[in-house]
């Protein structure tokens, strides 16, 4: 979705206020993160490929990065290639006069031949506009995606590579501090500490977590603590 350009075509790009840069925990990742700030800015090399694991952290980083831009005032456009069944891939058409143009999940287009092409001619068109810039991000690094068009395992090849790793438990409890500070309230150690107990760890499920527990305090008009969060969380009966 871009901020100005009415003609573009709509893309799933929600801004979503907590999503920032500033809000991402680095843990390893500090390199990677000065450097998005650095294409955040307009800088940066013109295709960057990230890396790494399901839950660490890709997607926030493109979606943060796509908030920074559109803050600075200049269009963009956020594409998670999961869900490639619902379009075509003319829908490549045009997007490289955003500023940026970030696609998520790119793994889903290696082997599908018609979405590699369009992803090449993208790639190529893009070079005609010294202000575009493309984040990618996929599951594996660049040589164990299995592309079929060799020519676009050389170009995404062209740019910076970063691997995003994920956070250990330290950087996850600092990462969920830091997005309840966002929603207005304080999480207890011993609330992250139980979360961590009884629930799958990677920060995509901790995230949907705080959300569904935020949203039940805010019915509730209950503060969160850690008998709340039992028993919204099915391990205490309701009271």
């Amino acid at each position: 979705m871009t901020q100005h350009t009415a003609t573009q075509m709509p893309l799933p790009f929600v801004v979503r206020e907590h999503t920032r840069l500033a809000g991402f925990v680095p843990g390893e990742n500090a390199a990677c993160l000065a450097y998005l700030r650095d294409v955040a800015a307009g800088n940066g090399e013109a295709i960057t490929y990230l890396w790494g694991r399901e839950g660490a952290g890709k997607s926030h980083l493109l979606r943060a990065l796509c908030r920074e831009v559109w803050d600075r005032g200049d269009d963009v456009a956020y594409l998670s290639c999961t869900d490639i069944d619902q379009w075509q891939p003319a829908i490549f058409e045009g997007l490289e006069r955003n500023a940026l143009l970030c696609l998520d999940a790119v793994q889903h287009l290696a082997g599908l031949s018609a979405w590699e092409e369009g992803l090449f001619h993208l790639i190529n068109r893009g070079r005609d506009f010294a202000a575009h810039r493309l984040v990618l991000a996929g599951n594996a690094p660049l040589q164990s995606l299995p592309l079929d068009l060799p020519d676009l395992a050389s170009r995404l090849g062209w740019g910076m590579v970063f691997q995003v790793h994920a956070l250990d438990d330290k950087h996850k409890a600092e990462a969920l501090r830091s997005r309840a500070q966002g929603k207005g309230f304080d999480l207890g150690d011993d609330v992250i500490h139980y979360l961590f107990r009884h629930f799958a760890r990677d920060m995509h499920s901790m995230c949907a977590l705080l959300d569904h527990i935020d949203y039940a305090s805010l019915a509730a008009q209950r503060r969160i603590t850690l008998a709340f969060v039992r028993q919204i969380l099915g391990h205490e009966p309701r009271v």
